[in-house]
């Protein structure tokens, strides 16, 4: 599939900075669609799905980036990893969009803030990647918060686990695709549009559809889903191919945590005061992180500003 870079690029921390504070916003909109709108979770993630390929299509043509996405078709072994990342990635977005619905919310930030330690682990079988004293540190202290608060959970935490694992796997696999982060998704979501489209127009056919039969508002908000919804994973597409593994699993830390602010502040979902032991320990690891992050640029030790290769 292409060589890998191991090293993390400027470009790369600001394209996952910017795909994990949009993330982690992500439930608020959920929230009002299915809360304020009435919308259930299979017809948010169909309408997500179906608006975000409208919404793709017509960056990739304006971008003109049509040469790339038909280049793309003709490799076979491409295609086939981007079907096991469409796979990993339906499954994710269903599994959350259903857990936000149930204002489990909490628990699957909680699967967010596991996912960082699958993401590092596979770094190092997979990759190669090798990680220095202070991020072993902070990889070990934030592995006993998170076991702490699965313990508190007092049950296996599912959503959690499945989101952990989906996405964990996702950003494995495209990372070791040779493809740009826009023109992957889009191949992605092209994938994924038939079902999504099919199920629309069965509840259309139903009378059961909740777009186009409330309100102008709530019909607003469900076509923004496409730019929504398109707009981050872009950017951890290019995010992936910019930077190692276990730095882009440590940095989504800020998705998990503003997830949480807003199951708390905004949710009102039960927040028992024990469980804020657990997640200032996962807070104190990814300050440990972020400050052995920056000294390592300081001494030379990470990366140039050179891009990873996307073709």
């Amino acid at each position: 599939m292409g060589a890998i870079d191991q090293r993390d690029t400027p470009s790369g921390f600001a394209y996952a900075l910017g795909a994990y504070i949009w993330w982690g916003a992500m439930p608020l909109y959920i929230w009002m669609l299915m809360n304020k709108g009435g919308v259930p979770p299979a017809e948010v993630l169909g309408h997500r799905i179906v608006n975000g390929l409208i919404f793709l299509i017509a960056v990739v043509l304006l971008m003109r980036r049509l040469p790339e996405l038909r280049k793309a078709f003709a490799n076979s072994q491409l295609l086939l990893a981007l079907l096991v990342s469409t796979l990993l990635l339906g499954v994710n977005w269903y599994v959350y969009t259903w857990a936000v619905s149930q204002n489990r919310t909490m628990e699957a930030s909680l699967g967010y803030f596991l996912q960082p330690l699958l993401n590092a682990v596979l770094g190092v079988v997979l990759f190669r990647e090798r990680f220095r004293v202070g991020q072993v540190v902070s990889l070990i202290i934030a592995a006993v918060g998170v076991m702490f608060l699965m313990t508190l959970a007092g049950e296996f935490p599912w959503i959690a686990v499945i989101l952990a694992v989906s996405f964990g796997l996702y950003s494995t696999v495209r990372k070791a695709t040779p493809v740009d982060g826009l023109v992957g998704l889009t191949i992605e979501t092209l994938f994924l549009f038939p079902a999504a489209a099919g199920y629309l127009l069965w509840l259309r056919q139903q009378q059961t559809i909740v777009f186009g039969t409330t309100s102008l508002t709530v019909d607003g908000w469900i076509i923004a889903s496409g730019v929504i919804t398109s707009v981050p994973m872009v950017f951890f597409g290019q995010a992936a191919r910019r930077l190692r593994l276990s730095t882009l699993g440590f940095i989504q830390f800020l998705s998990p945590t503003l997830q949480f602010i807003l199951a708390v502040q905004v949710f009102d979902e039960p927040f028992p005061p024990r469980k804020v032991v657990g997640f200032i320990i996962i807070w104190v690891a990814v300050a440990i992180f972020i400050v052995d992050s920056l000294l390592a640029v300081r001494r030379g030790m990470s990366t140039p500003a050179v891009e990873a290769p996307t073709e």
